[in-house]
């Protein structure tokens, strides 16, 4: 499928805090904010963004020769520690990468972990490797105070290794431009309006992937795992209606964190020894309006 995941991870944070957390401090309830979301709870980080990108590339337990064979570093995020140096550059040097590693940061919000994906399989020469970061603490952009953000969104970082193979790799992408109803202002808040992100991902989200499933040849069967952002679960139920397969999620335990959850998802589905040979459909989509889908394999 051109990518291959050598190996995933994804970070621990201690800080948990369930809806009635919320309950307590918001005009909502419990029971409101599972109906409307899907999530029971989410973390909060108290640690720079920069070490928790370098904490879940850490994890990853690089050999000497892994490390030489990496020719591309991307770390997903809407906000490092410092403009500059990227993230990437940090993690870089805590890695004690080599010099002629191409490292950036990029910014496509909530799909960007597969849009760096999708880059990162034209850069590659076969058998040369690619570390992918998504790494989020949308705690700092939160108001706390605002319901229909405050409930959804959370903190996190997954961290995959790939590997280019032969094989042919399938993708499908998209920008629709949208200034109102996914935005980030600098000095202010995130603001959304729910209603309108969840139109367009559920009818974006299944045109991408029966797109991407003609161009490739394959049916719905032949992928193993459907891994869509965890942005909402009433999407996923909405996309997962229109296809035959299993459709992971962990968004009841981990909340939306943007760029981070796809690659969460791929580490906590590696830790439990599920990718192996397995064929994975991601899809990424949000803030730009925008979306990414592609094939890769375990």
């Amino acid at each position: 499928m051109g990518l291959i995941i050598e190996k995933a991870s994804k970070i621990d944070l201690e800080d948990k805090r369930d809806n009635f957390y919320f309950e307590k401090r918001l005009d909502t309830t419990d029971e409101w904010i599972r109906k409307r979301t899907g999530i029971k709870e989410r973390f909060i980080s108290h640690t720079p963004l920069s070490e928790m990108a370098t904490d879940v590339a850490f994890k990853l337990n690089l050999s000497q020769e892994e490390k030489e064979r990496i020719k591309i570093l991307i770390v997903s995020t809407i906000g490092g520690d410092y403009i500059v140096p990227s993230l990437a550059s940090y993690v870089h040097g805590k890695l004690s990468l080599p010099q002629e590693v191409l490292a950036f940061d990029i910014n496509m919000a909530c799909s960007g972990f597969v849009g760096a994906s999708i880059l990162c399989e034209t850069y590659l020469k076969e058998n040369e490797l690619a570390l992918v970061i998504g790494a989020e603490k949308l705690s700092d952009f939160t108001d706390m105070a605002d319901r229909s953000t405050a409930i959804i969104f959370a903190d996190g970082a997954g961290a995959v290794l790939y590997k280019k193979d032969s094989s042919k790799f399938y993708k499908d992408l998209g920008t629709i431009f949208d200034s109102k109803n996914l935005t980030l202002k600098r000095n202010s808040y995130l603001k959304m309006n729910g209603r309108e992100v969840f139109k367009f991902a559920i009818n974006e989200v299944p045109k991408s992937i029966k797109k991407l499933l003609q161009e490739s040849g394959l049916k719905d069967e032949d992928i193993d795992i459907f891994l869509l952002h965890q942005a909402n679960e009433r999407i996923k139920n909405s996309v997962e209606k229109h296809f035959k397969g299993y459709f992971y999620s962990n968004i009841e335990t981990m909340g939306n964190t943007s760029s981070a959850s796809v690659a969460m998802s791929l580490g906590d589905l590696y830790e439990k020894n599920i990718l192996k040979d397995k064929k994975i459909l991601l899809c990424g989509f949000g803030g730009g309006l925008n979306y990414q889908t592609c094939i890769v394999r375990g």
